[in-house]
């Protein structure tokens, strides 16, 4: 089951090559916000701590670039370890 809800995921936050999702193209579209780096920590140690929300939040924000620099691989870990987790 894993896989097709990351690739809905995906899908949804603009993530598959060539979508042309209105969801997709307003999650883009959002503005940037720059959050502190301890808040990003805070995430990253949730997520490290087995948060399983904090890693599908992570794998958000590396999917859709909001506040971190956009990496797909990266995104689709997190997303896997949030589901993983029960997220």
């Amino acid at each position: 089951m894993r896989g097709p809800t990351i690739a809905v995921m995906l899908m949804l936050t603009g993530a598959a090559a060539g979508a042309q999702n209105p969801i997709a193209w307003d999650l883009r579209a959002a503005p940037m916000v720059t959050p502190s780096p301890l808040q990003l920590s805070a995430l990253n140690a949730a997520c490290d701590g087995g948060s399983a929300s904090a890693c599908s939040a992570l794998g958000y924000k590396y999917a859709t670039g909001s506040e971190v620099a956009r990496d797909f691989a990266r995104a689709v870990a997190l997303y896997t370890q949030g589901c993983d987790g029960g997220d």
